[in-house]
């Protein structure tokens, strides 16, 4: 089971974050897409930009590649199964609270395991990406199983001539060499609006951050790393 309360905290980037360059051109002002592992991981990578993206009403698609319904490892099919229906209309709560409207796409493969189904998750970005002139995906190498299978089935497309624009989840718990991880990055400066309405869509995601049959999945220490002024983006 992955620990989010573990790693490094958010205060520990802080200073190198700031010291970003600007993201050029970013949030787009043409029709883009998001692909998201889990149905929270859109918010808290590329929340910000979803809400400026809104407030232009610019035209969203998010692909969700997961359910999400093993954030509790130990529950039975039938609570996956009411986990998995919940966190679906959490994402369009959260939706809702970033100002976007988004079209969306649930691929239902299996949490936890999309690795063993990465071939097809593969096929079905190549024709839900086609024509597709920026896409937003999680690293390959963000730690977990199912951001870095997703990072992966993007990375196998022939995406030539498009713009790929990676984000982090867990990479912050994780990595040790500020420098390195930064390499290459750039931050988008989130306005009290739109650092507000992430929030608020984190929030929508009651499942993961508060205390439903048990503590909440994700706690305020990991929470911290995306609720900051800058989001970074590569």
């Amino acid at each position: 089971m992955i620990e989010p309360a573990g790693g490094r905290s958010a205060r520990s980037w802080s200073d190198a974050i700031a010291g970003l360059p600007p993201a050029a051109d970013w949030p787009p002002d043409h029709p883009w897409t998001v692909v998201a592992p889990h149905p929270d991981d859109e918010v808290l990578g590329v929340g910000g930009a979803l809400a400026q993206s809104g407030r232009r009403r610019g035209e969203v698609h998010v692909v969700t590649v997961t359910d999400g319904e093993a954030a509790r490892p130990d529950a039975d099919r039938v609570a996956r199964e009411a986990l998995a229906t919940r966190r679906r209309a959490e994402a369009v709560a959260a939706d809702r609270a970033l100002g976007v409207q988004p079209t969306r796409t649930f691929l239902g493969l299996p949490d936890g395991a999309v690795a063993s189904r990465a071939d097809e998750l593969v096929d079905r970005l190549a024709e839900l990406l086609d024509g597709v002139e920026t896409v937003a995906v999680v690293l390959p190498d963000d730690g977990h199983p199912d951001h870095d299978a997703t990072g992966w089935a993007v990375d196998q497309l022939d995406l030539a001539g498009r713009r790929i624009v990676r984000f982090g989840v867990w990479a912050w718990n994780w990595d040790a060499d500020t420098t390195a991880r930064l390499a290459g990055a750039t931050g988008l400066d989130l306005d009290d609006e739109s650092r507000a309405r992430k929030a608020r869509a984190i929030s929508a995601h009651a499942s993961q951050v508060t205390a439903v049959d048990g503590p909440p999945i994700l706690p305020r220490r990991f929470l911290d790393h995306h609720l900051g002024p800058r989001e970074v983006v590569w």
